[in-house]
């Protein structure tokens, strides 16, 4: 990190200031600064081989002795950057991998079931915080649901309507009687039908 933004990111102590030398997480880019910083570093295999989604590394390739060719890269990579992996959470030689919340295999890309599960099992949303949760937790299948925009739109504009200008505490309660059920029902459920 920079000097001069070190001194943005200070944290004061007990025990005096602590200054960052590293990308605190939390920054309005600190994300984008991370992502883009990673591609930098892989940018000969990015791609061509190699997937990237923030810390998450992807590698495929058609045969076992491309993806050592491939591995070795990344790992002399790895060692010219100074960048640790964590053993535990590495995996070699997969034909089908769990890589950020989808299931990626030479057959293509899935959602993880589990993932689906937990999503489709929630309870309908009773406060806005849950609201927001559950938008953001359907976020993340939106590629994948016909007409997602459509879908959501109600639970939007209801989002919305209770947070503009409105400072809540975490027991208010708002209702989502202002939809009707069917609307409920394919907010709720319209993900589920589809894979």
């Amino acid at each position: 990190m920079a000097v001069w933004c070190q001194e943005i990111y200070f944290i004061l102590t007990e025990e005096g200031l602590i200054t960052p030398t590293r990308v605190l997480m939390g920054g309005a880019n600190s994300v984008a600064y991370v992502q883009s910083t990673v591609q930098e570093m892989f940018s000969e295999v990015l791609n061509k081989g190699l997937l990237i989604w923030i810390d998450d590394l992807l590698g495929y390739g058609k045969s076992n002795e491309g993806l050592l060719i491939l591995l070795k890269k990344v790992l002399t990579i790895c060692a010219e950057k100074g960048l640790k992996l964590n053993p535990k959470k590495c995996s070699f030689y997969l034909r089908e991998a769990l890589w950020c919340g989808r299931i990626v295999s030479g057959d293509g890309v899935r959602h993880d079931p589990a993932r689906l599960t937990a999503l489709t099992s929630l309870l309908l949303p009773s406060t806005d915080q849950d609201l927001q949760q559950f938008i953001c937790a359907m976020n993340r299948m939106r590629i994948a649901i016909p007409a997602f925009n459509k879908l959501v739109a109600p639970l939007s504009k209801l989002m919305e309507k209770v947070s503009v200008g409105v400072r809540r505490t975490k027991s208010e309660r708002f209702s989502l009687a202002m939809l009707d059920g069917e609307t409920r029902k394919a907010s709720v459920s319209g993900s589920a039908k589809r894979h």
